[in-house]
């Protein structure tokens, strides 16, 4: 064979290799396509596995049975939404199958009706559209007939606008948690459960319409704004409130048989401020609210407060002071929740500007985020955190808050005494999201094993549309007696769930907790050593169960925070940290040498000193 026919061979692939790159490069960093449906495609799903980050798929009129996972930041765009149908499958319980799923960041959907197929029993319909990325935009769609219509576990910066949310069997908006989250100008109505269901932190929910379903907006989140929405004719509430430091202002409220209910359940909402909203014709207008937990029902002597429909009813020698359109008389909502400026007219909500909302604390970014001394609970449930950031609640697994905890004598001052169904409960603010290093430092008295493999000290979950909550990371007792697993009881168990490697475990190779006796314990989750486990400040010997000892990434979202539950054992002076500390046994030993050095020199210099004085 000639030498140049390999050479051309060589040369030939090279030019193709080159050719073949630039295409690629050419697609992915220079300008996207539009993928056509059915013309280019016949299924959306085989146009999404074809695209680019980037691209937008145009799907045209008609009916696609298909689920459809948005794996790229794509653009997704329905001809008509009342003429571009996505019906999909579901069959799996509580809607845990979404007819789309979200898994990317930066996607945006538009244009569709989203329906799902119909199951004999409500919890097999499927979820219309499962978030599970950031930046994130769905506007202009019809969801109708599933479970959930959008359900968010713990995302941010999502927006949800200008949609038709109707006739879900569950929410028609749920997010368990995360930030930043805007939900503007939807028509959301006759959802079986509630038309809006948000917790976490710093979102706005404005101008929506949210009528005729079971709830109307119930909202755990904090540091965020409700403003500008018409809310009326929910048949339970209108609101169904268990967020704090909120700012809800022009809305119409009216129509249902509680225009705000205040939850007891794991929550203490205070410190919300209420004003310019219009309370027309609610069974009550307020219902639930403590004395313990004070609100702001309104916006100073030149603003005014709130309109009442039952305000004459109530006070009928009220009279207007100074043509404010204020009236002179106080609405009185409880001991120490009163508007001082009730309007005597409806406010034009359609006037409603962005109010600035209230910043959600920060935490030192290299110590302490939360320390519970457990000295008190107040009698609205509250435990108290030193820092001053985490208002903790304790409640019981049966659903009834318990507002009269067993305090006992604690390690330090007092402790609280969890039975096995008692446990505090704190939502998760901007500090506790802890990516990266974090240290639990907690005192502990187990009065007996519970028999379940998890009797909890602390531990962080994401909330997801399954049954249990999935662990992010925490600390905990084994309660089970060793039935092959290899885990025995009194074992101490630690974990982590990271974005890069999942849940990762590990458990004392040893029964290390004696009942009936104090025991200091220490977590460590380093990103460079990995997982530790001290007791009395000694490591202890650990295996590894689930995933690696050392796992990289940051460690996944979470959507609320749990002490003591299912313990039967008492627990002081709980710090958490989002740093590793420094701690090992020969550190501890080597402080301890210290100590006793140092001590041991003041005692000898001392003596020494009394010493040469008495001698002379």
């Amino acid at each position: 064979m000639s030498k140049k026919k390999p050479r051309k061979l060589i040369m030939l692939l090279m030019v193709t290799f080159l050719v073949g790159s630039f295409m690629v490069s050419f697609q992915v960093g220079n300008a996207s396509k539009t993928i056509i449906v059915p013309d280019n495609y016949l299924t959306i799903n085989e146009a999404i596995e074809s695209a680019f980050q980037g691209d937008t798929i145009f799907v045209k009129s008609g009916i696609y049975y298909e689920n459809l996972v948005l794996d790229k930041s794509l653009e997704l765009v329905g001809e008509d939404r009342k003429t571009t149908v996505v019906i999909g499958e579901g069959n799996v319980d509580r809607g845990e199958k979404a007819i789309i799923t979200i898994s990317a960041n930066q996607v945006k959907i538009s244009g569709f009706t989203i329906k799902s197929q119909n199951y004999s029993t409500s919890s097999l319909y499927a979820t219309g559209i499962s978030v599970e990325g950031d930046n994130c935009v769905i506007t202009d769609n019809k969801i109708c007939n599933t479970f959930y219509g959008i359900f968010c576990s713990v995302q941010s910066n999502i927006t949800i606008s200008k949609n038709q949310i109707i006739s879900n069997l569950k929410d028609g908006i749920r997010f368990c948690g995360g930030s930043h989250n805007d939900i503007s100008e939807n028509n959301i109505t006759e959802n079986a459960k509630g038309g809006i269901a948000i917790e976490g932190y710093s979102n706005t929910i404005s101008k929506n319409n949210i009528t005729n379903n079971n709830r109307g907006i119930g909202l755990g989140s904090s540091y965020s704004l409700v403003f500008g929405n018409n809310i009326h004719s929910n048949d339970e509430f209108n609101f169904f409130f268990a967020g704090s430091y909120n700012i809800v202002y022009s809305n119409n409220i009216s129509d249902s048989t509680w225009g705000i209910y205040f939850s007891p359940y794991f929550a203490a909402p205070s410190q919300n401020k209420f004003y310019h909203n219009n309370f027309i014709d609610n069974q009550a207008n307020v219902g639930g609210i403590s004395s313990y937990n004070v609100q702001s029902w309104h916006e100073g002597v030149v603003a005014g407060g709130n309109y009442w429909s039952d305000y004459f009813a109530k006070y009928p020698a009220a009279r207007e002071i100074e043509d404010s359109g204020i009236g002179d008389t106080n609405y009185e909502i409880d001991t120490n929740n009163t508007d001082n400026y009730p309007l005597l007219a409806p406010f034009d909500i359609l006037n409603a500007s962005l109010s600035s909302p209230i910043s959600p604390p920060t935490a030192d970014p290299n110590g302490t985020v939360a320390f519970w001394a457990f000295d008190e609970v107040k009698p609205n449930g509250v435990t108290p955190d030193e820092t001053g950031l985490n208002f903790a609640v304790v409640g019981t697994s049966s659903g009834n808050v318990s507002f009269t905890p067993i305090l006992i004598n604690g390690k330090f001052g007092k402790a609280l005494s969890f039975d096995g169904a008692a446990y505090v409960n704190t939502p998760i603010l901007p500090h506790l999201e802890i990516p990266g290093e974090t240290t639990i430092d907690v005192w502990i008295n187990v009065q007996e094993f519970k028999n379940v493999k998890y009797n909890n000290i602390i531990v962080e979950c994401e909330r997801t549309r399954e049954q249990l909550p999935k662990r992010t990371f925490g600390l905990a007792v084994n309660g089970k007696t060793d039935e092959g697993s290899g885990i025995v009881q009194g074992a101490l168990l630690a974990f982590v769930s990271t974005e890069n490697e999942g849940l990762n475990e590990i458990v004392t190779s040893e029964s290390v907790v004696t009942l009936n006796q104090w025991m200091h314990v220490v977590f460590i989750r380093s990103l460079s050593t990995g997982m530790h486990i001290y007791v009395n400040g000694e490591e202890k010997d650990v295996n590894v169960i689930s995933g690696v000892q050392n796992p990289k990434g940051p460690i996944e979202r979470e959507t609320e925070l749990y002490i003591g539950h299912d313990a039967v054992s008492f627990i002081d002076e709980m710090r958490l940290y989002n740093v590793a500390l420094e701690l090992n046994s020969e550190q501890l030993s080597w402080m301890q040498l210290t100590i006793g050095i140092t001590i041991l020199s003041i005692v000898l210099g001392a003596a020494f000193f009394f010493y040469l004085k008495f001698k002379h």
